[in-house]
């Protein structure tokens, strides 16, 4: 026994006292298991560096099939690098050493807690077997299978290797003059069949199957879990929800890229595979499956005929239409007047009625103030069945009505969106009640809801702020000296200033020419026609001017002479070309970003997720601010109601701040 323990002694556990470098001299042997700890040969220290500092996804709480699957492999015998890249996800050397140490260490650790005796195989170095029988030589058994066969069980270790050796001398891998390397050799087999017994025994005793309602600590590291957590990840089904909508998925993910969430989403995938769906709460708003509901168009054309809110006498309705669809089409042709508010109403609409229809069974002449109400709560939080970033139509393999939680100013507008349907089919006879009067449409009355009732209501939380303007001001300069960036300054530059001036909608910048801007009695205006095809006039200053001629010189055109057609805001490449609505947002955000890092992270975080429509916003916050009335801001902005502009006379929290620090402070 005393041969045995000093043998054990000199073998080294996995994951603990690091071995002396091989000299250069030393021989090379086959791979065994401890191979894996160590990081392969040719990889440069700069690209081991980069790669150690990625991800730790796998530095668990738990033990999971895939850890014990890995181990096994390699305790048959089978090659290190593969079985990490199958169960674990690993694919690079300097990432294999480190998380092959992290689960050896992690399975010993679980092995010792629940009592095995032998956890200290786990991960140790047993030399190779020896080489398989040729052909017409017997196998050789396994120690304790020759013991139970000649019904040895109760004799000595010792004793049993002493016999096994003697009984198979002439086919032991060495010759029978080197008892010695039989021995340890036998010994070392009975080594590798006890530690494939405990890892068989740890999978029946100690593995816990991983469920969608765990924590993310408990399969991941602490540096992915703060980053999952910060990005709404709290638990497996969260993230598992997450990667299920498809596209882009892990945006908003810090330091997160295409590569990395590959590994997250296949991890993941292996973690859950056989798990159950999550169930719903009790009290969760009843949302039928896609798969329930069937193609929009086939199975909602027909609604309506019957239904129980459709008014009975035909003959005194002023619109004419036999079925729901008929009667949302004549509601978009004359409410909708650009193709952009079309698809907007159209897709509230369609998301409406497909929720009503598979989750309450009724067409929309069927609605009552019961599924408004639900569907307001629906809108609250909507299920993640329900969301896709897919870029694919209605109907298709993928698709779901929504991409995103809508925020709260996007759930306000579904809603009166959908109230402005209802009602207008009231007025025209189809419909003889109007289910949405008899609701609260107004988001935030509650008193746990205020936050949002503010963003609701005040455009001004939508405005920049002016130490948000001045870094997006100072960064447009910036941008003119590197050369990446030096193309788009001037545009962004008379971005800023035009619009902060105008109030322009993006669409209506967009359409503006230098036929727009027309000088009377020494005073510049631009003609717009703007929502509703209403026309009006904007004033625009003389520094404004004065910086579109030089925009415009940036550009090589004169503004005096250039043609009547000529967009105020032209493309890069072909200056005389309107620039596109997707170019203009994206290199907006560009700008945004690099500005961002400019202010203190909460002020950086709104500023990224700021857009154009800021622009607007910042306009009528700033003519506020300066004195301009509600009914000259309506008039500037073209609204319909003046009830729309009063939401800029209220100042900006900040402004009003100061104004009650200088006041009680």
């Amino acid at each position: 026994m005393l041969a045995r323990h000093q043998e054990l002694s000199r073998r080294r556990p996995c994951g603990g006292t690091q071995p002396a470098p091989r000299q250069p001299h030393e021989a090379t042997r086959p791979m065994s298991d401890v191979d894996v700890t160590r990081a392969k040969a040719g990889t440069s220290a700069r690209r081991a560096a980069a790669a150690s500092r990625r991800l730790k996804f796998f530095s668990t709480q738990r033990v999971g099939l895939h850890q014990l699957a890995y181990l096994r492999g390699l305790a048959e015998g089978l090659e290190g690098a593969e079985l990490a890249k199958r169960y674990l996800g690993i694919d690079h050397a300097a990432q294999l050493a480190r998380v092959h140490r992290e689960t050896v260490e992690l399975v010993r650790a679980v092995a010792r807690r629940s009592g095995h005796r032998k956890w200290r195989l786990i991960g140790i170095e047993i030399p190779a077997a020896a080489p398989a029988p040729t052909d017409g030589a017997q196998a050789l058994p396994t120690v304790s299978q020759w013991a139970e066969e000649q019904g040895l069980d109760d004799w000595g270790e010792d004793e049993l290797l002493t016999l096994f050796q003697e009984r198979f001398a002439d086919q032991l891998a060495r010759p029978p003059s080197d008892p010695q390397q039989a021995r340890r050799e036998a010994r070392n087999q009975a080594l590798r069949e006890a530690r494939l017994e405990l890892l068989k025994d740890l999978q029946n005793t100690v593995v816990e199957a991983a469920t969608p309602q765990d924590d993310v600590a408990a399969w991941f590291s602490g540096e992915i879990v703060r980053r999952l957590r910060v990005a709404g990840a709290v638990t497996l089904g969260d993230l598992q929800a997450r990667i299920r909508r498809g596209g882009r998925w892990w945006r908003g993910i810090p330091a997160i890229g295409a590569g990395k969430a590959q590994l997250i989403a296949a991890h993941v995938q292996r973690l859950l595979a056989a798990a159950p769906a999550a169930a719903l709460p009790a009290d969760a708003p009843r949302c039928a499956s896609l798969s329930e509901i069937g193609t929009a168009g086939r199975d909602l054309a027909a609604l309506g005929r019957g239904g129980a809110n459709r008014a009975p006498m035909r003959e005194y309705r002023v619109l004419q239409a036999d079925t729901d669809v008929e009667a949302v089409e004549a509601w978009l042709k004359v409410r909708c007047t650009s193709k952009k508010t079309r698809i907007s109403y159209e897709r509230e609409m369609r998301r409406f009625r497909l929720w009503l229809w598979g989750s309450r069974r009724h067409a929309l002449s069927d609605a009552t103030v019961e599924d408004c109400q639900a569907y307001i709560e629906l809108l609250r939080a909507v299920p993640e069945s329900w969301m896709s970033s897919r870029n694919v139509g209605p109907g298709e393999p993928g698709w779901a009505p929504f991409r995103t939680q809508p925020s709260v100013p996007s759930q306000q507008l579904a809603i009166n969106i959908l109230a402005g349907a209802f009602g207008w089919l009231r007025r025209t006879g189809y419909l003889q009640d109007d289910p949405w009067e008899a609701v609260n449409r107004r988001l935030g009355d509650a008193d746990d809801d205020w936050e949002s009732d503010d963003d609701v209501d005040d455009p001004t939380t939508r405005a920049f702020t002016p130490a948000a303007w001045a870094a997006l001001v100072d960064q447009v300069a910036i941008d003119a000296a590197q050369p990446k960036t030096a193309a788009g300054a001037p545009r962004m530059a008379w971005l800023l200033q035009f619009c902060e001036a105008t109030g322009l909608r993006a669409d209506e910048l967009l359409r503006a020419r230098r036929g727009s801007l027309v000088q009377r009695d020494g005073l510049w205006r631009l003609r717009v026609v703007g929502k509703g095809r209403r026309r009006r006039r904007i004033p625009v200053p003389r520094r404004i001017i004065e910086l579109t001629r030089s925009y415009f010189d940036s550009r090589g055109l004169d503004f005096n002479a250039c043609d009547r057609r000529t967009p105020l805001l032209g493309a890069t490449t072909a200056t005389d070309q309107q620039i596109t609505y997707s170019a203009l947002s994206q290199a907006f955000k560009g700008l945004l970003r690099r500005a961002a890092v400019r202010l203190p992270p909460d002020d950086a975080q709104v500023l990224r997720g700021a857009s154009l429509h800021w622009l607007r916003h910042t306009h009528g916050t700033r003519s506020a601010e300066r004195g301009m009335s509600a009914n000259d801001i309506q008039t500037n902005f073209g609204h319909a109601d003046v009830r729309t502009a009063t939401g800029y006379t209220r100042a900006q929290l900040r402004r009003r701040a100061e104004l009650i620090e200088e006041a009680f402070g």
